[in-house]
């Protein structure tokens, strides 16, 4: 693989990948001119759920447990916070079990977890809801791996160049755009 995207940058990751110049700090925005997006981390719950999120901490949590997908920073931060579940449940499994109420809740990107929710069938669905504050929210970055930086740094610094040169509103409308198509409709449903 020469590059993916999206990608939140972590101190680990820069074994396997070469980040926009500048980006070494997770959640501080330094040299947001490469940054593909500014996202935000939903925690996804059951409707009848008592949990609640301040941006710090967590209260009516009953020890169950939350989850994300494996490999996220998401999965990271709920460990830190003494939250996470035992099992580790992609995106469909963890909506279903919190619909269930066997999970107490599933943290993805927004816009994912919107998307993820579509799918699932419509009485599980309807019993999911977001608590409003994120549990973070993240810049995502293009990231080109080692061998390709080795071969063609130039390339790579144009490609992060070219993106910078699109205004910051102009990308976030785009992501605006693609958010809006695919998940309004849900996000009004389930909230």
């Amino acid at each position: 693989m020469d590059g993916m995207f999206a990608t939140i940058w972590l101190k680990e990751r820069d074994q396997w990948g070469q980040f926009p110049p500048a980006t070494k700090q997770f959640g501080v925005p330094a040299e947001q001119r490469y940054r593909l997006w500014h996202v935000q981390y939903q925690i996804f719950i059951n409707r009848a759920s008592l949990l609640k999120w301040d941006g710090h901490q967590f209260s009516g949590f009953r020890g169950i447990g939350l989850s994300a997908p494996p490999g996220y920073v998401a999965k990271i931060k709920l460990e830190e916070l003494g939250v996470l579940a035992s099992g580790s449940y992609t995106a469909s499994e963890g909506f279903k079990l919190v619909a269930l109420d066997r999970l107490e809740g599933y943290v993805v990107e927004k816009l994912i977890g919107l998307q993820t929710i579509y799918r699932i069938p419509t009485e599980l669905r309807n019993r999911i809801s977001y608590i409003k504050e994120p549990l973070f929210n993240a810049d995502w970055h293009l990231v080109f791996s080692h061998q390709f930086m080795s071969d063609h740094a130039e390339i790579a610094q144009g490609v992060w160049d070219g993106l910078a040169d699109v205004p910051m509103e102009e990308r976030q409308a785009i992501f605006q755009r693609y958010s809006d198509l695919y998940s309004l409709d849900v996000d009004r449903e389930i909230q």
